[in-house]
């Protein structure tokens, strides 16, 4: 049997199988459109924004937005690098030492406080209780040392103040 008369004896068949491939073909596309209209929707929403601003204009404010992040980080930058030289010229080291200057007196009365910033700057103040009165005294220190002759329990009291304030930056680096 050949091939033109299979296709004229089942026509009709062929006519009907045709049909509904075509209309399913055709469904098939309508869901396509339809599946494309929203993509379409989506993208305009996208670009055109909602608020009648388009994606150039909103990116252009988001990088508006960032350049003013970048520059108050770097204000904050710069404000921390001046708290930090700041910071080296408040008192970080004290160190205080009780002691009694006088046999005739019961207890440590007496006191040497050191107060110095990093770079070893400060002051020292004595206080000293005796029968007559009390006399408080304060010296200046620069680098470590002052123009006045410090006393022992002075000298101690620098001594520890530095001594606590390396115990302490020991213990925070653990």
């Amino acid at each position: 049997m050949n091939i033109v008369s299979l296709i004229q004896n089942n026509m009709e068949m062929i006519i009907i199988i045709l049909a509904i491939i075509c209309l399913m073909l055709f469904v098939m596309i309508l869901v396509v459109v339809h599946n494309l209209g929203k993509v379409q929707n989506k993208y305009n929403e996208f670009v055109q924004g909602s608020d009648s601003k388009n994606i150039e204009q909103l990116l252009n404010e988001y990088l508006k937005g960032y350049k003013k992040i970048d520059e108050n980080q770097k204000n904050i930058y710069s404000k921390i690098d001046n708290i930090e030289v700041d910071l080296k010229k408040c008192i970080k080291k004290t160190g205080m030492i009780r002691f009694n200057p006088f046999e005739e007196m019961g207890g440590d009365q007496c006191f040497a406080l050191a107060m110095l910033n990093e770079e070893d700057d400060g002051a020292v103040i004595t206080g000293i209780l005796s029968r007559e009165g009390s006399y408080v005294y304060g010296k200046p220190i620069i680098n470590g040392e002052s123009t006045y002759r410090l006393s022992e329990e002075e000298l101690k009291a620098i001594k520890k103040s530095k001594e606590d304030y390396k115990n302490k930056a020991r213990a925070n680096n653990k």
